[in-house]
């Protein structure tokens, strides 16, 4: 008996060690694997808070951003508005200043023609007295010179 025996012995103890390990390994396989689940779910726990936070954030960016542009579209019109009225506001006394410029410009007009015509006048006038004077003075050269001549 003796060597049979003892291998049977050593290969049974380290059969029950070996089973006994592989038992110990699968606990502790199993515990990493629960851990590892727990910390995946954890993780994607994580994730999901994340990416709900974000998308939160964007939603809210997207909202600020269409009430900055609906603020901006208000605040065009109410300038564009403003400018319209001032155009309105403006526009009769540009018209009234034209206006004014125009009866200006025709009372100078008048006026020009009223000195253009008194200038005519004037000048026909001292032309007739011109003529008149040398018309006299011819005459009386004329007498003069039938006088001389008798």
């Amino acid at each position: 008996m003796g060597i049979m025996d003892k291998l049977k012995g050593i290969f049974g103890e380290a059969k029950e060690k070996g089973e006994h390990l592989a038992d110990k390994a699968e606990d502790l396989a199993k515990a990493v694997k629960d851990d590892t689940e727990d910390v995946i779910e954890k993780a994607q726990d994580k994730f999901e808070d994340v990416k709900d936070k974000l998308e939160d954030k964007l939603d809210d960016f997207k909202e600020d951003a269409d009430d900055l542009k609906e603020k901006a579209k208000k605040e065009m019109e109410e300038i564009k508005d403003k400018l319209e009225d001032k155009a309105e506001e403006v526009e009769p006394r540009m018209e009234e200043k034209k206006e004014e410029v125009e009866d200006k410009l025709e009372e100078v007009k008048s006026d020009v023609e009223d000195k253009v015509t008194e200038v005519k006048e004037s000048i026909n006038e001292k032309e007739e007295d011109v003529k008149e004077e040398v018309s006299e003075s011819l005459d009386e050269a004329e007498e003069k010179l039938k006088e001389i001549l008798e």
